[in-house]
């Protein structure tokens, strides 16, 4: 085999490798970070709509989240306004009433992991994921991106500087959804 020969089945095997890498999947979240304590956030109310999609499938509802000093609870209602789920979270433990119509797939850990990643201050919610070996950081105004063993698997877009108040669009990468606050 020539030297020109050995040089490109080299690049070859060396560039394919580096493909694999780039596209490999992103390691499931095997489980949900920890949950900041509902008082490392200012004490709110903000009642939003919430567009999610989830591959062909995307539905809307209604919540209110109402935070207090001890409690965080979140109410989340259909269209007509029947209430689909109820979540509470005291700092310990998480209970939650919910409607049959609510898909089973709903998991209300995932949803408040995602509620803190979006409207938690960044220095209440970090350590926490950290200690789940996920990377928590804000590269520059307006985004705040989770990330894994070098890969992305969450991002959070604002649209201005406060996110209790305007738009906010979450994508999981690894579970494959989008919401849009």
């Amino acid at each position: 085999m020539s030297a020109r020969a050995v040089i490109c089945a080299a690049l070859t095997a060396l560039l394919c490798g580096c493909m694999n890498r780039a596209i490999a999947p992103v390691a499931a979240l095997a489980s949900v970070p920890g949950l900041a304590a509902p008082g490392t956030a200012v004490p709110r109310t903000a009642e939003q709509v919430v567009r999610a999609a989830y591959g062909r499938r995307s539905f809307a509802f209604q919540s209110v989240v109402r935070l207090a000093p001890a409690s965080l609870r979140v109410i989340g209602l259909d269209a007509r306004g029947q209430r689909l789920f109820t979540v509470d979270w005291d700092g310990n433990r998480v209970e939650e009433t919910r409607s049959p119509f609510l898909p089973a797939t709903l998991a209300t850990d995932r949803l408040l992991a995602d509620l803190q990643l979006v409207l938690w201050p960044l220095a209440a919610i970090a350590p926490l994921w950290r200690a789940s070996g996920f990377e928590v950081t804000e590269p520059y105004s307006g985004l705040r991106r989770v990330m894994r063993d070098g890969y992305i698997v969450e991002e959070v877009h604002y649209a201005g500087d406060d996110a209790w108040q305007g738009r906010s669009w979450l994508v999981n990468f690894t579970h494959g959804y989008s919401l849009t606050i």
